[in-house]
């Protein structure tokens, strides 16, 4: 929910994951029981220096992002680009006034700034800069110059001596502007080849989107040449990686996957080259590219940093992200600045962790690694840790450093063995009960093979983000972890989340930082209870309230399901299914009269799905909603709704027989396997996320967590952040795609409320996929009026009893 720059980034639909055994033995494909930190693999030590711009106090920051403008020997180049904010607009204000363009030299020994270059006053008030790359010792800035006399823009390269602050040349860039009715991107990037340098260049022209380089050749003049195929569109380019001194390979994007294409830059004479001989480059998979004098080629991927080798058609690993403590929060931004075999240059900008913190504004980081004459880990005995459907985190990243260097005998690493994307069939899925059965299905068969794993031994020894796959809750897969936990202080921590995650009294899954599952509306129109509906009272709620257009969108079967996980504990205790009870038949006769057989048909062409919800007027943005069906992520996401839903302060729970609160997902998860190799060691870890420093750190990256002081102090930066003018007048909604405005002030009393809510929350809504499996196949019979309750129930009842069974 937060305000930030909108940052275009490719859709990776398959992540290449490239296995590096560089600084252990390797786990990614099978046992890593009793494996050890070898002793000749390969470590680097890290020196990490924060980079800050020193702004004026007196003014308030807009924005201010930070970019590597070049290196050398001598020096490593910044460039930070920003502006003021501007409380009103005069006939006299000129845009650089409130602008920031300064290029920061910082010297590569010390790692101190020994001096910046305000570019905006340097070039005048009529230049506006664009890029600034640092070359050879001189800086190239390419800005756009306004001559009033002519009444002509045109666009400029200046070489300024970084020392003297000399333009030592000034001259224009040959630009195909003139045909371009809109450039939106003049230099996206410069790239150097032997003694040339290539600046792309996109735009729209009368001929459609066009993509051009500008060719800066060793003379200094300069050509352009159309990137262009005559049977395909061309929409950007990827990147550029030079073959050898004057012949360059582009990676081209296009509608449905990317073009290859050879540039001679000597004739500036492009051919295509056969997709099949770079099969084996994925692209997705390249970051940033930085090319030595000796004709190496590196890319970072997420993991690390990889040689390509163009000649024979490989990737070669360099370093891994695990063979280093650097914080996971950096890597995604870093950027290869120098790289040899015992030193890594990188750098690159960061968004601060906090949400709630000002927003539009980078921090920089500088890392430098140099290998390290011996593993300090050597030795350690490896301790397995799988993530289910999802990456780790940097607060996660970092809690695992924190344990690897605290630990004298144990070391954690993540693994990728498992995923579950592999038992998931897309085929023929046309509506949300589509995907939701597709999805059921792939965590039943997933599950089966992660519990025989954990079952023979060979498994993860600790699992994060598994509470989705409720099948794992047995002793035989997870260690019951209440026995280490239950000195936890209630006036500490939200003990009502730690209960409703156990599972007959066990807790096998802690929920580290949890989502909310309800109905946000004003508290008023709750049933008895005050946080939730019976069946009966949400009929009413349905019909009076809602104007008969329920909320939440699933069809029968998938909206049982819904409510019998909400009331499991109900139906199913101490490994004993019965279904024979009252509220087994409540739920489902309300659902057979009152809720639609099947979900809408997804139709991209029909203007009514552009609201999912579709009780809202138009959208959130419209104002005095009702009430939403949310699983609430976090602070803001309950703020954010709260301003858009009247009198919405209260999140009640779904319609159960006892008018229960609202379930609780979790969104982080942390389990430790029933044949873990060392379980005091992986409950060290465990207990390393209930910490006031690991809770605080997650909170202000916008989690509910169970420790009550560090949620407080979230919600007070959360309302002083949502409070703010700027904020109020265009915040971000994800669930929407678009700003929406808040127009109320926060108080106090909000956070009473969020707290109120929380504590109202009455189970983890843990799925049991080869349950639920067992009620879309069963229970169609009966809302179709084909059999009678009393004909379903004992059949769904002996096999789910049978899969309970298996399970001891």
């Amino acid at each position: 929910m937060r305000i930030r720059r909108i940052i275009c980034i490719k859709t990776i639909a398959v992540v290449l994951m490239i296995s590096i055994a560089l600084s252990i033995a390797s786990c990614s494909s099978g046992n890593s029981k009793k494996e050890k930190v070898s002793a000749d693999s390969t470590w680097y030590d890290a020196e990490i220096i924060d980079f800050k711009l020193e702004t004026n106090p007196q003014k308030r920051l807009d924005f201010l992002f930070h970019y590597l403008a070049g290196a050398d020997d001598e020096y490593l180049v910044v460039l930070s680009d920003g502006q003021y904010q501007v409380k009103a607009w005069t006939d006299d204000l000129e845009y650089q006034d409130f602008m920031i363009y300064v290029v920061s030299i910082i010297d590569r020994t010390t790692k101190q700034t020994v001096k910046t270059i305000d570019l905006v006053n340097l070039l005048g008030r009529r230049t506006s800069p664009e890029k600034a790359n640092y070359i050879d010792g001189k800086l190239l800035v390419y800005a756009d110059t306004y001559y009033p006399d002519t009444d002509i823009s045109m666009n400029m390269e200046y070489e300024i001596d970084p020392i003297t602050e000399k333009i030592l040349n000034a001259r224009e860039i040959n630009s195909s502007h003139d045909s371009m009715t809109n450039v939106v991107n003049l230099i996206h990037d410069s790239y150097n080849v032997g003694e040339y340098r290539i600046l792309p260049e996109q735009g729209f022209s009368k001929n459609g989107f066009e993509q051009n380089l500008i060719i800066i050749e060793p003379d200094g003049t300069s050509a352009i040449v159309e990137i262009k195929d005559p049977d395909e569109s061309i929409y950007g380019i990827s990147t550029i990686l030079p073959l050898n001194e004057t012949t360059v390979l582009i990676l081209a994007l296009m509608a449905r996957e990317y073009g290859y294409y050879v540039l001679d830059l000597e004739s500036n004479t492009l051919s295509k080259a056969d997709k099949k001989d770079y099969s084996w480059l994925d692209i997705d998979t390249l970051d940033n590219i930085y090319s030595t004098p000796n004709g190496n080629v590196y890319t970072k991927t997420q993991d690390g940093i990889v040689r390509i080798d163009l000649e024979n058609k490989k990737l070669e690993p360099v370093l891994d992200f695990d063979s280093c403590a650097v914080s996971r929060n950096y890597t995604p931004g870093l950027e290869i600045v120098d790289c040899s075999d015992d030193k890594i240059l990188l750098c690159g900008s960061y968004e601060s962790t906090n949400m709630f913190k000002s927003m539009f504004i980078d921090d920089f980081v500088i890392v430098e690694l140099t290998k390290a004459a011996k593993n300090p880990h050597a030795g350690k005995t490896i301790l397995e840790l799988y993530v289910h459907e999802g990456e780790i985190d940097g607060t996660i990243a970092d809690a695992i450093i924190k344990f690897n260097e605290n630990n004298s005998k144990y070391y954690i690493q993540p693994t990728n063995r498992y995923n579950k994307r592999d038992y998931m069939s897309y085929d023929n899925l046309r509506s949300n009960d589509d995907y939701a059965t597709a999805d059921l299905k792939a965590s039943a068969d997933f599950s089966y093979e992660l519990a025989s794993d954990i079952a023979n031994g060979v498994g993860p020894d600790i699992i994060l983000n598994a509470s989705s796959l409720g099948q794992l809750n047995n002793d035989n897969c997870l260690l019951d972890l209440s026995p280490y936990i239950k000195e936890l202080d209630s006036d500490k921590y939200y003990e009502n989340i730690i209960d409703g995650a156990r599972i007959d009294g066990k807790l096998y899954q802690l929920p580290v930082c949890y989502t909310i599952e309800g109905i946000q509306t004003d508290p008023a129109l709750a049933g008895k209870t005050g946080i939730g509906f019976t069946p009966e009272e949400y009929k009413t709620f349905l019909d009076e309230t809602l104007n008969g257009k329920d909320i939440i969108e699933d069809g029968q079967t998938h909206y049982f399901a819904l409510l019998f996980n909400n009331m499991m504990d109900t139906f199913i205790k101490e490994g004993k299914a019965d279904l024979t009870v009252p509220e087994f038949t409540e739920l489902a006769g309300f659902v057979k009269d009152n809720v639609q057989p099947n979900s809408k048909m997804w139709d991209y062409n029909d203007d009514e799905d552009v609201d999912p919800a579709a009780l809202f007027d138009s959208s959130l943005s419209a104002k005095n909603n009702k009430a939403y069906y949310c699983n609430c992520p976090g602070i803001s996401g309950y703020l954010v709704k709260r301003a858009r839903v009247k009198n919405g302060t209260a999140i009640l729970g779904l319609p159960s027989s006892d008018g229960r609160g609202p379930m609780f997902g979790t969104k982080l998860s942390v389990a430790v396997s029933a044949t873990a190799l060392n379980k005091e060691a992986c409950v060290d870890f465990v207990k390393m996320m209930l910490t006031d420093e690991i809770q605080t750190e997650f909170v202000l990256s916008d989690n509910f967590v169970l420790n009550r002081s560090a949620l407080r102090q979230g919600l007070n930066e959360a309302i002083k952040y949502y409070n703010s003018k700027d904020v109020q007048e265009a915040v971000f909604e994800y669930s929407l795609g678009t700003d929406v405005s808040i127009d109320i002030i926060f108080t106090d009393e909000d956070s009473a409320n969020l707290e109120n809510i929380i504590l109202s929350c009455s189970k983890s809504d843990s799925v049991d996929a080869a349950i639920n499996m067992i009620l879309i196949e069963e229970m169609p019979a009966y809302f179709a009026g084909q059999k009678k309750l009393d004909q379903v129930i004992p059949i769904m009842q002996d096999r789910i009893q049978k899969v309970l069974d298996e399970r001891k």
